[in-house]
């Protein structure tokens, strides 16, 4: 059972990536912008990043009893501006069911989307870029 959920997920990670790759490709045909560009995602990682203190503060015992303390709600507020930053930033440069899917999909998953898109980009012969 074990191995049918690895598969499953899998194969749900590399829908995702493929669908990263698909949304850049599109936008630049279309508006010859990247929604998942190597600045907007590097400038996600902060966000994603804050995300994971916040989840790895909440694993020490007692702390949920206690309830979110100050830099909790600090680091949400700021994963939440910059959520909404490059919603808008998405939404003006694209259009904004791109942004709706583009804007989460970076503030939860940059640190994956970034390193695959390095991968891409080192990979990809000079000349050759889509």
């Amino acid at each position: 059972m074990a191995l049918i959920w690895l598969i499953l997920a899998f194969g749900a990670f590399m829908l995702v990536i493929a669908s990263v790759h698909l949304i850049n490709a599109y936008a630049a045909s279309r508006w010859g912008y990247e929604p998942f560009s190597a600045p907007n995602t590097a400038l996600m990682l902060i966000p994603s990043g804050v995300l994971l203190s916040l989840l790895r503060s909440g694993v020490e015992p007692g702390a949920a009893a206690a309830g979110p303390g100050p830099a909790a709600l600090v680091g949400g507020g700021l994963w939440v501006v910059f959520l909404l930053g490059m919603l808008v930033l998405l939404a003006r440069r694209t259009n904004l069911w791109i942004a709706l899917y583009a804007a989460p999909l970076l503030a939860l998953a940059a640190p994956v989307i970034f390193f695959a898109l390095l991968y891409r980009w080192l990979v990809t012969p000079t000349g050759a870029a889509d």
